[in-house]
């Protein structure tokens, strides 16, 4: 179990629609909880429901989204209601979003107490933006740089490398700096 987690409650008849930017390098993670004494659908948590209709199953695996539902407590201390949280850890490609839906339905006997259909389940709709296209491939160059056109090797230095050879180019310049002023003094 996982500490308690502050998360928006679905119920009567609701649809809960959580928009998923893209975060750079950070997963992103979606919390919520069904009402007391509903329960939550598919209650495997590796599957999900597809699209906004919630009627298809499919493995949470099979969306490509690293994605993760775990159970906690929830902050409603008054309730002993579990808390959910989905864990997204990669983002689409393309430019279509991915839908995820779960449900969270009343117990048989709520249900009887209220006759509208539509009011015995809740929607959690999830909708998990595709990442941003680079500027080049946006402009069509897709092909990765290379070293020289004779290798065609895609070229090792990206801009993330180059803050450390800053770091040791700035370092050789300091050793030879204090190794030739020790030589002439």
């Amino acid at each position: 179990m996982y500490p308690p987690v502050l998360s928006e409650e679905c119920k009567n008849g609701q649809t809960l629609v959580e928009v998923v930017p893209p975060q750079h390098s950070e997963p992103k993670k979606v919390t919520f909880r069904c009402a007391e004494n509903w329960t939550l659908s598919p209650a495997n948590f590796e599957k999900v429901y597809s699209a906004e209709t919630c009627n298809q199953t499919a493995s949470l695996a099979s969306l490509d989204l690293g994605a993760k539902l775990v159970e906690g407590k929830s902050s409603e201390e008054a309730k002993n209601v579990p808390a959910y949280a989905l864990q997204i850890t990669k983002f689409p490609t393309g430019s279509e979003h991915v839908m995820l839906c779960y449900k969270c339905t009343q117990t048989s006997d709520e249900k009887e107490m209220i006759s509208d259909s539509s009011k015995q389940e809740c929607k959690i709709i999830v909708s998990v933006a595709p990442k941003p296209q680079q500027e080049d491939k946006e402009e069509g160059n897709e092909e990765p740089d290379t070293d020289s056109e004779e290798n065609g090797r895609p070229s090792t230095s990206g801009a993330t490398d180059h803050p450390n050879h800053s770091f040791v180019i700035a370092g050789a310049l300091l050793l030879s700096s204090v190794l030739a002023l020790n030589q002439t003094g």
